[in-house]
């Protein structure tokens, strides 16, 4: 049995939405409603839909697009909060290169 949600409840569900935390949402939508998993998703997702056709320009995250899909190493064209986008892979790998050189300089100098 589901329980009517409040319209507080529900703008927290949006900003989930807007800011592309679908799951988050899903998962308010379940604590707020008591509703089961797919009842919850299926909700979100309509909610999702009808916010995108009033509100298109209030997501953070766009949707996927065909277009997108098919490009699998296409640079996003919006950034996520709290990731930066190319850091880290390089970082890592100059640090690998350093520990091997490092390790063949003292095995040059050992034997």
């Amino acid at each position: 049995m589901s329980d009517p949600i409040s319209e507080g409840d529900l703008n927290e569900i949006r900003k989930a939405i807007f800011a592309g935390r679908k799951i988050e949402a899903i998962k308010l939508y379940r604590e707020f409603s008591g509703l089961g998993l797919k009842e919850a998703k299926d909700a979100v997702e309509e909610i999702e839909r009808k916010l995108r056709r009033e509100s298109p320009g209030r997501f953070v995250v766009d949707e996927p697009t065909p277009e997108k899909e098919s490009q699998p190493n296409a640079q996003p064209t919006k950034s996520v909060p709290g990731v930066q986008v190319g850091k880290g892979c390089f970082g890592m790998f100059a640090v690998i290169a350093l520990a091997a050189i490092l390790a063949l300089v003292v095995l040059a100098f050992w034997h």
